[in-house]
């Protein structure tokens, strides 16, 4: 509901104040249903499956890319349309798991020394997750002019419609890439070396746009940062170590 009424408050804002608190009312929304999202993923799944829970969850934000470039190619959709579209989008995600019945599993003893995790820990894996989550969020605005400042001689329109198709791959191609890096961490039990080696691929694509002069170069390029970036998911295999820490109530 909350979702829905920043949308339409995007919708009707006639002012740059309006828009501003509009999104801000949005990423709050958005921010309060993470949050118990990931304390239900630390409660109900077993930990041989986290791994591939991870996977799944950091498909979220690749999905959400592809259809927002979806929505903006769509030029025939006006942008009061496109806004109407994503509320029932997310109640169409979120309905089912308020409908999925409570499926708590057993609790490992918080005072395991092995199991607990410090303080320190976890707000330095927060703090990772969020410079990234900036960084990703900030290049995402950025992409356009990027774009543009590359292939100087293609016309804004037509960059703004191929910028389209390029968030469309870029964001598609790493679905499966999560998933099977959340499955190969969960039977190898180790997920630094994946979370390592994602890095290293993202941070090459952001090497890639870096030294890139053309259109194609900066796209391909792009699309091997966001392959990469399926990695930033493995920090929360770090919350269930914090919850189980700390005991949490259970899901009605």
């Amino acid at each position: 509901m909350a979702t829905a009424i920043a949308y339409a408050a995007m919708a009707v804002a006639s002012t740059p104040i309006a828009l501003i608190l509009a999104v801000v009312a949005f990423q709050v929304a958005v921010n309060a249903v993470l949050a118990p999202l990931l304390a239900i993923m630390a409660d109900e799944v077993p930990d041989a499956q986290k791994g591939l829970a991870g996977g799944l969850l950091a498909m979220a934000s690749p999905v959400a890319s592809a259809l927002a470039a979806l929505l903006v190619a769509t030029a025939s959709l006006n942008e009061t349309l496109r806004l109407a579209i994503l509320p029932v989008v997310v109640a169409c995600c979120i309905v089912p798991l308020l409908l999925t019945p409570a499926q708590p599993i057993a609790r490992i003893d918080p005072r395991s020394p092995i199991e607990a995790v410090l303080r320190r820990d976890l707000a330095l894996a927060w703090s990772a997750r969020l410079f990234v989550q900036v960084a990703g969020s900030a290049l995402f605005v950025y992409l356009f002019y990027y774009l543009e400042s590359i292939a100087p001689s293609v016309a804004p329109g037509s960059i703004a419609a191929r910028m389209g198709m390029v968030m469309i791959v870029g964001y598609t191609v790493p679905l499966p890439i999560a998933v099977l890096v959340g499955r190969l961490a969960d039977r190898s039990g180790r997920t630094k070396p994946f979370l390592f080696a994602t890095t290293i691929v993202a941070a090459s694509g952001l090497c890639g746009m870096a030294f890139a002069n053309d259109f194609t170069s900066g796209a391909v390029a792009f699309c091997v940062y966001t392959a990469g970036g399926v990695g930033v998911p493995r920090a929360a295999r770090v919350v269930r170590h914090a919850v189980a820490a700390e005991p949490t109530a259970p899901r009605t």
